[in-house]
């Protein structure tokens, strides 16, 4: 059974998800601040986890959700660090979403 979490949710996702008993893949977040949530959480383990690659990957795609020039921007430079930095196994994958999104942004 899929735990949701409403945007007011208090306590870290660990915390609800352990209170819950679920595991990760039963997460869904539900509610119309939901994104803003998960775009804070997800800065906030970076800011904690410097190179968190599940976190990072997380805010590429919500920078590419949202669109605008200095989302896809930012991005495209957490695609540029995931390709040098945290994820160099995966470098190429990396590589292609930075192009990706840098074109999006110049369009």
């Amino acid at each position: 059974m899929p735990v949701r979490l409403r945007a007011a949710s208090r306590g870290t996702l660990k915390e609800l998800l352990l209170k819950k008993g679920a595991g990760a893949a039963a997460l869904t977040v539900d509610g119309a601040d939901a994104e803003i949530w998960l775009t804070a959480y997800c800065r906030s383990v970076l800011a904690a986890q410097v190179g968190c690659v599940p976190a990072a990957g997380v805010l590429v795609d919500l920078c590419e959700k949202r669109g605008s020039a200095e989302t896809l921007t930012e991005g495209a430079a957490l695609c540029l660090a995931l390709a040098t930095k945290w994820d160099t196994i995966r470098s190429k994958y990396w590589a292609m979403r930075q192009a990706q999104l840098s074109s999006s942004a110049a369009a």
